[in-house]
């Protein structure tokens, strides 16, 4: 199964004519001004030709079980912002959460269905359902095959979308290191107290292993270590619960309601950072062996948003119920020091934020690869400069 994030180019000495039906589709087709095409119909009077071919592009494996899909993207949601949600409880206050974690995932559920549905339509326009399209594809597909003024700017938006897509990997990485650092400052400050490093000095102590990922090439590789780390962290979940509800928790009158409305932005960004497996929906949607189980009030998309948003809401409630305003950035900082089982939590948490990074990394990585094998003939120098892209990734993520 391809990545979240498809590197595929394409062959720049073929092109692929889209063509309307009819020159009256601009005005009457369905109201919506994008043009009713059919590829290769020579009836037109209004070509739009690509300088690139769109049915040279890779296809997808098409292998995957309904229920290795469900886990795979039950899996993909499972990252280090679920234990972030009770912070964002916190900026929004108990009744603020609870509204808007359901609005979130509503929210992202329907703009994930109308992807699906959107990438659907271009490969119809494009006469072969089961090519490859990725996010950068489809703005440039649709552009392309949608009103006559927008075809334009189709590279300006493939690239614009390439360009986000690969900031927001970097953002990602530079997030996992500094969670990583405040896990390790903690394990550390309970055995040595005196100590006063700043998080700066734990952040420069876990950029040494994430070099190592960072040198990780192995796609394979890394998909079987993020299986480890979606265990670490289910594991995790699972003492977290424990130690909540161990003990008696407060009255939900004991935790402010609304919090101030300053903090709102910080709660959204907290939650959309939560919801990072949104970005799976495209590639497991064309990875799966009956498609037409995707979709559908009872497919895998809604079922196992479902689950996982129930599963945010739920540690999110608890969580900042229990802990209320000491609720750290992580939940888990806030399980006991002293306990054996917690500190075992915390290392394993540890190790799957670098496999995380890794992953994420490579992701980005691979969002540069296309213009590298263009730049570069030779495989020696495809190689130094793949090498010089993840060193300034992981300079930059450090930075960060």
């Amino acid at each position: 199964m391809k990545s979240s994030v498809f590197s595929i180019d394409l062959v720049p000495d073929q092109t692929l004519d889209f063509y309307n039906k009819r020159e009256s589709c601009d005005d009457t087709s369905s109201g919506s001004g994008i043009p009713s095409t059919t590829p290769g119909t020579s009836t037109s009077s209004r070509p739009i030709t690509l300088n690139r071919s769109v049915s040279t592009r890779s296809h997808y494996s098409n292998t995957l079980s309904t229920g290795r899909t469900l886990i795979y993207l039950i899996k993909a949601n499972l990252g280090p912002g679920l234990f972030a949600i009770p912070a964002a409880f916190k900026d929004a206050g108990l009744v603020g959460g609870s509204i808007g974690v359901p609005i979130m995932a509503l929210l992202s559920i329907h703009c994930m269905h109308l992807l699906v549905k959107c990438t659907e339509e271009l490969k119809s326009r494009c006469g072969d359902p089961d090519m490859a399209m990725d996010y950068p594809q489809a703005i440039e597909t649709a552009c392309l095959t949608g009103p006559r003024k927008i075809g334009r700017y189709a590279t300006i938006a493939r690239r614009f979308i390439k360009v986000s897509v690969f900031f927001k990997e970097l953002a990602f990485c530079s997030v996992f290191i500094l969670f990583a650092g405040y896990y390790l400052r903690q394990l550390v400050s309970y055995y040595s107290p005196g100590n006063e490093w700043t998080i700066r000095h734990w952040t420069a102590i876990m950029s040494l292993p994430a070099l190592v990922m960072a040198c990780i090439q192995n796609e394979k590789f890394l998909h079987t270590l993020s299986y480890f780390a979606s265990g670490i962290k289910a594991f995790s979940l699972i003492v977290l619960f424990v130690y909540i509800f161990k003990d008696d928790l407060p009255h939900v009158t004991e935790r402010p309601a609304f919090s101030k409305p300053s903090y709102m932005l910080l709660y959204y960004g907290t939650v959309i950072f939560a919801f990072e497996g949104v970005t799976q929906a495209l590639p497991l949607h064309d990875n799966m062996r009956t498609t037409q189980n995707f979709g559908g009030w009872n497919g895998v998309l809604n079922t196992g948003m479902v689950i996982i948003s129930c599963l945010y809401f739920a540690v999110g409630f608890y969580g900042y119920l229990k802990y209320g305003d000491i609720t750290y950035p992580s939940i888990t900082m806030n399980l006991p020091k002293e306990d054996v089982i917690c500190q075992v939590v915390k290392i394993g948490l540890i190790i799957a934020l670098l496999i995380n990074y890794g992953n994420q990394l490579h992701a980005a990585v691979e969002i540069t690869g296309p213009t590298i094998d263009r730049r570069y003939n030779n495989e020696r120098s495809r190689m130094f400069a793949k090498f010089g892209i993840r060193a300034t990734l992981f300079v930059s993520s450090g930075r960060l």
